[in-house]
């Protein structure tokens, strides 16, 4: 699914997420049940949404990696009412996470090209 033109992020399986996030049952302690997992394309930024069985709302997790390459939770929303206002949430979210990274990685091209 593309969110822009320069965004992709896909839907990917539990396994896959598995292999990228092995804390995913650290994660799930915090979150709840997880049922959605999605990344993208170069698996820097992934995204995860929860179903909580006892109030049926829906929440979300969005993971960047740090610049040590170590993913670390950047944003989690709970108590959502539906399923398709948490994926809609979570991909805006996951866009920004993208745009931002690009715009600090452009800041700081800049900032080596000035000092060559």
């Amino acid at each position: 699914m593309q969110t822009s033109q320069k965004t992709q992020i896909r839907m990917i399986s539990s396994n896959e997420f598995d292999k990228l996030f092995p804390d995913r049952p650290l994660l799930e302690s915090f979150t709840g049940e997880l049922v959605e997992w999605f990344a993208n394309e170069a698996n820097n930024t992934l995204g995860a949404i929860d179903h909580e069985q006892e109030t049926g709302t829906w929440s979300y997790v969005v993971m960047k990696r740090n610049p040590e390459g170590v993913l670390q939770v950047s944003e989690l929303n709970e108590n959502i009412i539906s399923r398709s206002a948490a994926e809609a949430e979570l991909f805006g979210k996951m866009e920004a996470a993208e745009t931002s990274k690009r715009r600090s990685e452009s800041v700081a091209d800049s900032i080596v090209l000035l000092a060559d």
